[in-house]
């Protein structure tokens, strides 16, 4: 299994797929969040520019991501094929899943360590 991005055709998924896997068949894919570009229209003094910016969505993860996805595969990215390894994907994705969590703890009355005020240096005064 490796991490990829798979085009269905309609939809983009950050996803594992097995390594032996090509496009125009239908795979199962693993570990499934939902890759989208949004575009934002921003006024600026020369005039309107747009900022592209990827996001990616859990599908139907009220309790956890999806496990397994069946899909026709129209075009596969290996992160291992790309510049970066995948980094950039790889940094949105630990993004998405630590937003998460920390929605699923603020809403059950958890506090996470990260969330916690850092405690005070205590010192010698001379």
């Amino acid at each position: 299994m490796r991490e990829a991005i798979v085009n269905s055709g309609s939809i983009r998924y950050v996803c594992e797929i097995a390594d032996n896997a090509t496009a125009g068949n239908v795979h199962t894919i693993y570990n499934v969040y939902e890759l989208r570009k949004d575009s934002f229209l921003i006024p600026t003094p020369s005039g309107p520019a747009v900022i592209n910016q990827n996001s990616i969505l859990p599908i139907d993860a009220e309790d956890d991501v999806v496990t397994s996805l069946e899909c026709f595969v129209n075009s596969i990215r290996f992160f291992y094929q790309m510049p970066d390894k995948g980094a950039n994907y790889e940094n949105l994705l630990d993004t998405c899943q630590n937003m998460l969590i920390a929605n699923r703890a603020s809403r059950s009355g958890i506090t996470l360590t990260k969330d916690m005020p850092s405690p005070k240096k205590s010192g010698l005064i001379v």
